[in-house]
């Protein structure tokens, strides 16, 4: 019997193997359009493995190390059979993140986050997640404008019984002043009105206009070093902007930052993590039995 040589197969050329890749490649397209229909159209991933999605789509899978292989067929197995957990923000228990940087607590959007380094989101995320069990232990309700006030209270060490200083200057042609008032008022929503009752009696004498007067509260040592800054700042400008000023001199800010530093000791201020901590602390030690129930991430 002939054969026609044109009719025996040549598994092992060039144009086989060529074939054999194409067919490989689509069957893992195919894979990932169906992973990303049955999680939300990648939402439910996690971010390593969404871009590792992403990679064999656009690189195919001989692109991937063996070990990328691998998580690779676990991704497709676990959402194939429904067993695939996105794991939480940082492993912050109920705290989640979709890839458009919408945090969410127990699915429901909270923040919304950008930041490029991990480490930065990672602290974010913990103190985020600290927040939002104060709310739950508090019987308040966790969402975007509780969570903002909630931040807004803890900045403001509200029953802490902290110290909080307000820092007034003004540097023009009228000069370079600076006064410290001791503040009084322990809640967060009624400093604003403390403070701006307070500007007008402390720059009475000033003969300054009252969008030239500069203000700063200080409660922690970030914000004694800031409202420092700032006073730098504002005599470096004035110096630049006014060549004939003499009020901004070296000498003159000396006395600025030591009317500052005379008032406020900067040795017995809280770090702003510090008082963050004591202000979420009763979401932490909120008994297990009262917290809602755990809910779990599934694909």
């Amino acid at each position: 019997m002939t054969m026609d040589v044109n009719t025996i197969p040549v598994r092992n050329s060039p144009a086989a193997a060529a074939a054999e890749a194409a067919r490989a490649r689509q069957a893992d397209v195919d894979r990932a359009i169906r992973i990303l229909e049955n999680t939300h159209d990648g939402d439910d991933l996690a971010r390593r493995d969404l871009a590792l999605l992403q990679h064999v789509v656009n690189h195919g899978r001989a692109a991937l190390t063996e070990l990328g292989l691998k998580r690779w067929e676990d991704v497709v197995n676990a959402v194939a059979d429904g067993s695939y957990v996105k794991p939480w923000l940082h492993g912050v228990e109920n705290l989640s993140k979709d890839h458009d940087g919408y945090v969410k607590w127990r699915g429901r959007v909270v923040e919304h986050y950008s930041f490029r380094d991990d480490e930065g989101e990672r602290a974010a995320a913990q103190q985020l997640g600290e927040c939002c069990r104060f709310l739950e232990a508090k019987g308040r309700p966790v969402r975007s404008m509780e969570v903002m006030k909630a931040y807004d209270e803890a900045n403001h060490g509200q029953g802490l019984g902290l110290g909080r200083w307000l820092v007034v200057w003004h540097t023009g042609t009228q000069g370079a002043r600076t006064a410290v008032m001791r503040l009084r008022e322990e809640n967060a929503n009624d400093s604003s009105a403390e403070i701006y009752g307070a500007l007008p009696v402390l720059t009475a004498d000033w003969g300054a206009e009252p969008d030239a007067i500069r203000h700063f509260k200080v409660i922690t040592r970030e914000d004694f070093e800031s409202a420092k800054q700032q006073l730098e700042q504002s005599c470096s400008w004035a110096r630049h902007a006014v060549s004939w000023l003499q009020y901004c001199t070296r000498s003159n800010l000396n006395s600025m930052l030591d009317t500052v530093t005379d008032a406020i000791r900067e040795a017995e201020l809280p770090s702003r993590a510090e008082i963050m901590r004591r202000y979420f602390a009763e979401g932490d030690n909120a008994r297990e039995g009262d917290r809602p129930g755990r809910m779990q991430q599934r694909a």
